[in-house]
């Protein structure tokens, strides 16, 4: 991934409360951004992934626990796991919730991301507590 220079070099983008938003671009390579708002978030990851039009998704969360990961991906705290925010079409002049398959048959309109994004993460929570139990 590559990161947001601009975003990085400070905890500027850390809220009080000490969480942030992480917008991450959809890919092979991808770049990401961390914010105080999500659409900061989004455009700084479209800004440093450069082209005229990203799929961007984004993600609240405790910064300590939210990493970008491969392929548009995302690490997180399987005792703290984020809150999906949207997927989005971000271009240099707008941010809007992505229609299904804008980018290719393979992507989900912005609906349909926030439904697969919280179901993946309830199984993974429940197969984490699962393993601790087990392990106790």
């Amino acid at each position: 991934m590559v990161n947001s220079n601009l975003k990085n070099e400070t905890e500027d983008w850390v809220l009080p409360n000490g969480y942030t938003f992480l917008a991450i671009t959809r890919g092979m390579m991808g770049s990401f951004a961390k914010a105080t708002d999500p659409i900061t978030a989004a455009r700084e990851a479209h800004k440093y992934e450069g082209g005229s039009k990203n799929p961007v998704l984004v993600v609240y969360g405790l910064d300590e626990d939210l990493s970008a990961g491969d392929f548009g991906g995302y690490h997180w705290n399987m005792d703290r796991p984020p809150t999906p925010i949207g997927f989005f079409t971000v271009t240099e002049r707008s941010v809007r919730p992505a229609r299904k398959n804008e980018f290719n048959d393979d992507h989900p309109d912005c609906e349909g991301w926030l439904i697969e994004a919280n179901a993946y993460q309830a199984k993974k929570v429940k197969e984490h507590s699962k393993r601790k139990l087990e392990n106790a």
